[in-house]
């Protein structure tokens, strides 16, 4: 028969193995959701998108980090949420202003903490010296960020336009 004083050791050697053994064991590998987080900033992308088409900038600039950076070409860089909000706001203020884009492709990081997106946009608006309203067709590119609780805000975001029949007429005769 076993007694206490028989076990009590047993219990503690059987303990103490285990102990090592959980030591020098790997820990596994953390979880892969980049396709989860590629998810939740292709929402992120559409909520942004019909923040733009409601045209109400005070919901567009919830799209953006503190210091964000905007790029629209024929405009100065918009650093930081100020800048931000003030070039959408004369945006907004144009009757022809119209904007939409479909998202290409969406890539998270596999620490969970940045993303990008890529997308195909379509912009009505007085840009440029000659103020005269004009549709271009572009690629952007928006830098994504995740935020503490865990909601996605564009860090960086830039608009590319495609050459027009114009461009590619003068550079073929350029070259």
């Amino acid at each position: 028969m076993l007694t206490v004083r028989r076990v009590m050791p047993l219990t503690f050697s059987l303990g103490a193995v285990l102990t090592l053994a959980a030591c020098g064991s790997k820990p596994a590998p953390p979880m892969d959701e980049r396709a989860v987080q590629e998810s939740v900033i292709r929402s992120a992308d559409q909520e942004c998108l019909q923040a733009v088409q409601s045209k109400t900038a005070e919901k567009v600039i919830t799209c953006y980090t503190p210091q964000a950076l905007w790029w629209v070409p024929g405009m100065p860089p918009a650093k930081g949420q100020d800048a931000i909000l003030a070039a959408w706001r004369k945006f907004f203020l144009q009757s022809d202003f119209s904007m939409s884009w479909h998202t290409t492709q969406v890539v998270a990081a596999r620490s969970g903490e940045i993303g990008y997106s890529i997308y195909d946009y379509r912009l009505t608006a007085r840009l440029g010296p000659s103020k005269q309203p004009t549709t271009e067709h572009g690629t952007g590119l928006a830098i994504w960020k995740r935020q503490l609780d865990g909601k996605w805000k564009m860090a960086a975001d830039m608009l590319s336009p495609s050459p027009t029949p114009q461009d590619k007429v003068a550079n073929r005769a350029a070259h």
